[in-house]
């Protein structure tokens, strides 16, 4: 392959491909089915467990969706190992990644990942 076709080529790729994430910093962060509002007007005292980090992801692949980048999915996936109620100090992060970029035309495939990272707490 010429260096000039290996360039052509190189171009094309960065073109058609394209990338782009989004964060964001919370306080707290409650799993699915618990109820912060309640948590934190009891005055419950809680138990550090740690640092926890989860992900979700969702994939399109010729216009078939596959899983759920749902932030819920993700705080659940990292509270899971620990059995926490909630993440404090969270960070996140959703990241995207499109086959074609551009915008007029759907998609071939797409792929949406959804990362909390905070420490894990249990209320007692």
């Amino acid at each position: 392959m010429t260096p000039t076709l290996r360039l052509f080529a190189c171009l094309i790729m960065l073109t058609t491909l394209s990338a782009c994430s989004t964060s964001g910093q919370l306080s707290m962060i409650a799993k699915s089915g618990v109820d912060a509002i309640t948590l934190l007007t009891s005055g419950r005292a809680y138990q550090t467990l740690g640092p926890a980090e989860g992900k979700a992801c969702h994939y399109l692949l010729l216009f078939v969706p596959l899983g759920d980048s749902d932030i819920s999915k993700a705080v659940d996936d990292a509270l899971a190992p620990s059995g926490g109620d909630a993440l404090l100090h969270v960070t996140t992060e959703k990241k995207y990644v499109t086959l074609p970029s551009f915008v007029y035309l759907l998609p071939i495939f797409e792929r949406t990942c959804t990362s909390v990272k905070g420490t894990a707490v249990r209320f007692q």
